[in-house]
């Protein structure tokens, strides 16, 4: 498990089929077991995580879903989970949540990660449960000390307004759902969608504000 930043805020990542990095990481959050992990890896490794042949995915095609990922800063999308290959640890009622950036330090750790026999990586955002995504290599220090046996330091080229949480679609329903608006704003999810022909973006009544 390291500390890595991730195109505006910090995540907690490891190896997504290893057990111990997943209890590592809800240990050291103190987050509760319910409330699963992330799958964080690049579209193209979707097989094995994602229901493919889920009727969510006629709806919403797989080559448009990962478009998604190449107009935005940073978004997490919300699928149909494959039950039978995708890890406890990030299957939520029946769901997987896979979070990406086109961020060339995400991608060089994920190819470096595959070249050593990684499927994909796991992660959460960088925050003891309830407080605030570390945004700055101070406050990880802050929140973790000495538990980590890594931390990758913040690009300081990255603007104020993107050091948030990514914001969350939910791509399971009829229509894209926005859960969360984070460090990609509701308006900018909307037009990426209709640019790569996923339909009219819906805001959850419950839509998280960061």
């Amino acid at each position: 498990m390291i500390g890595f930043f991730f195109n505006g805020g910090y995540a907690l990542l490891g190896d997504v089929d290893r057990v111990a990095a997943a209890d590592a990481i809800f240990e050291l959050k103190r987050r509760p077991r319910a409330k699963t992990l992330s799958l964080v890896t690049d579209p193209r490794f979707w097989g094995g995580f994602v229901d493919l042949d889920h009727p969510a995915m006629t709806r919403h095609p797989l080559d448009r879903a990962a478009a998604l990922h190449d107009r935005l800063h940073a978004v997490g999308i919300v699928y149909p989970a494959d039950r039978a290959k995708a890890p406890a640890h990030l299957v939520e009622d029946g769901t997987i949540l896979n979070v990406w950036s086109r961020y060339g330090p995400l991608i060089a750790l994920q190819e470096a990660c595959r070249d050593r026999g990684l499927r994909a990586l796991l992660g959460a955002s960088a925050n003891i449960s309830g407080a605030p995504t570390a945004t700055t290599i101070d406050e990880m220090r802050a929140a973790f000390g000495n538990d980590l046996p890594l931390i990758v330091a913040e690009d300081p080229a990255v603007p104020p307004n993107r050091r948030q949480s990514v914001s969350l679609v939910d791509l399971c329903g009829p229509a894209p759902t926005l859960l969360r608006e984070g460090n990609t704003t509701e308006d900018e999810v909307r037009t990426a969608l209709a640019e790569v022909g996923l339909g009219r973006l819906v805001v959850s009544p419950s839509v998280v504000r960061l």
